[in-house]
């Protein structure tokens, strides 16, 4: 007996909210959005395809696992794309801030704030 497009619509619909709530789909290769080894190749797709927020938020998501200079160029490298192009101060500013917590003579983060606080 061929099942309702009621029930083929459903499955279809929670097919594609676990997908989007970062579940891979069947059949997807490994290595999702919730797998850090995964995070460097999702960075650079998502820079090859120019969505800034998307690497600005990868860039974050790598400075929780880094420490030091790692994790400065991480921060640096988000402040920059919240600064511009995706003109969000407020989060470059916090970006700096972490920045400064781990080197406080970072002076493109001491420059960034400077330039954003007016």
């Amino acid at each position: 007996m061929p099942l309702p497009l009621v029930v083929l619509g459903a499955v279809a619909a929670a097919g594609y909210l676990l997908y989007r709530r970062g579940t891979a789909p069947p059949g997807a290769p490994e290595g999702g959005a919730e797998d850090p080894e995964a995070w460097p190749a999702l960075l650079a797709r998502a820079a090859r395809e120019g969505d800034w927020a998307e690497v600005a938020r990868l860039h974050l998501r790598l400075a929780e696992l880094a420490r030091g200079e790692v994790r400065s160029a991480h921060l640096l490298e988000a402040a920059r794309l919240y600064e511009d192009p995706l003109g969000d101060a407020e989060r470059a500013i916090r970006c700096y801030e972490e920045v400064l917590l781990v080197n406080p003579r970072e002076s493109e983060a001491i420059a960034g704030l400077d330039f954003l606080r007016g």
